[in-house]
């Protein structure tokens, strides 16, 4: 299933006052396929601590769900709702 990011969204990310660069990154792979923080880090070249800062903001922000766990494995995606994010 292909996501498709409304005008909307990519406007509300834009004009986010907590975003950096950083949190742009996980988000754009995020809106690829599902991830664990560790797949993240390695995956982007990042310490494990600014991928879970990064995890925590956008997620607090509603930006990044939870996709499922796998035992001890949590697998985060992008959330395309608009209506999620504040």
């Amino acid at each position: 299933m292909k996501k498709q990011l409304t005008n909307e969204y990519l406007e509300l990310l834009a004009t986010s006052d907590f975003a950096t660069a950083y949190h742009y990154r996980v988000l754009m792979l995020l809106l690829t396929k599902s991830y664990t923080q560790s797949q993240l880090a390695e995956k982007l070249g990042m310490k494990r601590q600014n991928v879970h800062r990064c995890v925590k903001e956008l997620e607090e922000h509603g930006y990044i769900l939870v996709d499922r766990v796998e035992g001890r494995n949590k697998f985060i995606k992008a959330n395309t709702s608009v209506s999620n994010i504040h």
